[in-house]
């Protein structure tokens, strides 16, 4: 089943795995986030990942999501903390690893954000995030 964008910014993903409990088929991982952070939607899925992050304090893929959705919402250092945190207990994704790079730079850490970046870029990182990434590294050589 193909994935339809959602035209406030968000769409819902299908998933063939079977959730493992209600608990789970109710977090937040299947919200895929778009670069419209602060619609209603971007507020509410913050706000739900941070809830269910309270009770699922393990869980890789909310801590992943979490992450991302700090980062949109400029909460940099917390994004750095959250998807490093997915990042010693399982490879991230070659998004994940651009929203950690980007946090990292932002938060004037550029040496890790430019390991990172190009790791992203290694790891097959698509468009548009992936000219944003060599934009933020070729800035990162001129300085």
């Amino acid at each position: 089943m193909p994935i339809e964008p959602d035209p406030i910014g968000f769409r819902l993903a299908s998933s063939t795995e079977r959730p493992r409990s209600r608990a789970r088929a109710e977090t937040p991982r299947r919200v895929v986030c778009s670069r419209r952070f602060h619609s209603p939607c971007g507020l509410w899925a913050y706000d739900l990942a941070t809830k269910a992050r309270k009770t699922l304090p393990d869980d890789l893929e909310l801590s992943e999501l979490l992450g991302r959705l700090s980062y949109e919402k400029k909460e940099y250092p917390r994004a750095i903390q959250l998807l490093q945190e997915s990042a010693r207990k399982r490879p991230l994704s070659a998004d994940s690893l651009f929203y950690l790079g980007m946090s990292q730079l932002q938060a004037k850490q550029k040496a890790e954000a430019q390991g990172v970046l190009n790791q992203a870029l290694v790891a097959g990182l698509h468009e548009p995030l992936a000219t944003e990434a060599k934009r933020a590294l070729a800035d990162l050589q001129r300085e």
